[in-house]
């Protein structure tokens, strides 16, 4: 246990004291002996100093300074959280009517005359370029247009099913009557341009 220097010191002149004063004791009890004079100088130069390692004090122990505290660091303010988007409000326009069962043995007919293939090309280039929607301006690629109209109708624009589907883009009467009432403009389904705008918006 390592001993403080001061302590050591101040221990040690402690017993110097003592020693000087049990010399005068000797001298007193010894009625004035010079000779038990030199006898008490003598044991008070033969006193040994005391060793900083046999000497302790109760409060030698080095004190350790507390350890600084780490106060924790000021972060960022927090972001604020993202408002919630809030939901569509509800349209009053119903869902589109569901598309009537194909009976068996059902066949398509022509009511009028097929617009030259030319002529439906071109509004169906015309439908796939028209963005409907205000919001996201979608416009569809010509190919899946044209590829629609070859699917459905082989491009005939006088076609009718035998479910009453109309023209070019096969579309029912009555999801074109749902459509002109919740997008605008309004198109004719039963004309060439209007049959392919028809369909596009419908897409």
């Amino acid at each position: 246990m390592r001993i403080n220097s001061r302590y050591a010191v101040i221990a040690g002149m402690v017993l110097v004291v003592l020693a000087a004063a049990g010399g005068g004791v000797l001298l007193l009890s010894g009625g004035g002996d010079p000779g038990a004079a030199a006898n008490a100088q003598f044991v008070i130069s033969q006193t040994p100093s005391p060793s900083p390692s046999v000497v302790e004090s109760p409060t030698s122990a080095p004190t350790q300074a507390p350890s600084p505290s780490v106060s924790p660091s000021k972060s960022a303010s927090p972001k604020p959280k993202p408002k919630p988007t809030p939901k569509p409000a509800a349209s009053s326009v119903p869902a589109p009517p569901p598309p009537p069962t194909k009976p068996p043995g059902c066949q398509s007919h022509l009511e009028g005359t097929n617009a030259p293939r030319a002529e439906v090309g071109v509004a169906l280039d015309a439908a796939a370029a028209k963005r409907f929607w205000t919001v996201s301006q979608v416009s569809l690629p010509v190919n899946l247009i044209k590829a629609i109209a070859e699917q459905e109708s082989g491009w005939q624009s006088a076609i009718v099913s035998c479910v009453g589907a109309v023209g070019a883009m096969q579309v029912l009467p009555s999801t074109s009557d749902w459509m002109n009432t919740k997008f605008d403009p309004d198109y004719d389904l039963r004309t060439v341009s209007g049959n392919a705008m028809q369909g596009s918006k419908f897409l």
